[in-house]
């Protein structure tokens, strides 16, 4: 379940029972990091602290922990020495912990490059949508989400309709989980570039309930589509997506096939009607198979 990749590493971040201390707290632990974490607000903290270990991470935690007492400061340092040592990486989360990383740790100690804590923080962030969809967490949502969240299709003939609040973000996933009860999201590959996250997932269960206006047919579906996320603030502020839905169509037996050209012409046409009427879970097959009606004509 762990990658790895930062095996044996301490990381010190402070912060931890904020979103961006918790989803840095959870990248990290996914990284096989021994997590050091501290914050004011103890309820918080400790609720960081269960998660990292829930998904099998290694994490302790000092709170509450007021960083601009200096007395507080070194019960940090003197925790982490402690337990382990040493630190290789600092996480600089918390505001007031300018004079703390200035006067009692080294230069080589804080973290080599700002830019580069920032993307993995944002990276964290988007996949923390993806962890509360899987945990079936979705009172999450209100921390992981912007309040000016907007969920919107790219694709060529993407639907009029944007998702605005985390509330219909959470709508849409409570309809995914009332059709595909078991459904999950795979996270296939992630790049973040300034404020954007470009996540590529498969998404698939076994569909039971409506979905799509077609009944459960006890089959299992699959998906692949491309978010580019827009991180502000520490939320997702938007998800600007594109998703397979040719693959959709096909696994209902409604993609169009390839019978005769003017068939073909007519059901194509068709199905761009239908993504532009808004192609999206919630809406009716109905609406397409009416236009190729009135196409054939």
């Amino acid at each position: 379940m762990m990658s790895g990749r930062l095996s044996g590493k301490v990381c010190v971040i402070t912060g931890t029972g904020g979103s961006v201390g918790r989803a840095a707290a959870l990248a990290f632990a996914r990284e096989d990091a021994s997590v050091v974490g501290c914050d004011v607000n103890v309820a918080a903290a400790e609720a960081t602290v269960e998660m990292v270990r829930t998904q099998g991470g290694t994490m302790i935690c000092l709170q509450p922990c007021h960083l601009t007492e200096p007395s507080e400061c070194r019960a940090l340092v003197d925790l982490v020495v402690r337990e382990y040592g040493r630190i290789d990486v600092l996480f600089n989360n918390a505001r007031e912990i300018k004079e703390f990383y200035e006067v009692h740790f080294s230069k080589e100690t804080t973290m080599a490059s700002k830019a580069k804590t920032g993307l993995e923080t944002n990276k964290a962030i988007a996949l923390r949508l993806i962890e509360a969809f899987n945990g079936r967490r979705l009172d999450l949502l209100e921390d992981v989400l912007h309040p000016g969240f907007r969920g919107r299709g790219i694709s060529a003939f993407a639907p009029d309709k944007t998702e605005v609040g985390p509330g219909a973000r959470r709508k849409l996933y409570e309809m995914f989980l009332q059709a595909i009860p078991d459904a999950r999201g795979e996270v296939l590959d992630v790049v973040a570039e300034g404020d954007k996250v470009i996540l590529v997932d498969r998404f698939g269960g076994t569909h039971r309930g409506e979905f799509l206006g077609r009944p459960g047919t006890g089959n299992r579906i699959e998906w692949m589509a491309i978010h580019i996320y827009t991180i502000h603030d520490g939320k997702v502020l938007e998800d600007a997506y594109m998703r397979d839905e040719l693959a959709i169509m096909k696994q209902f037996g409604l993609a169009p096939s390839l019978a005769s050209t003017r068939e073909q012409g007519i059901r194509n046409r068709a199905y761009e009607i239908y993504l532009q009427r808004g192609a999206q879970p919630g809406y009716e097959v109905e609406d397409w198979l009416q236009a190729e009606r009135e196409l054939s004509t």
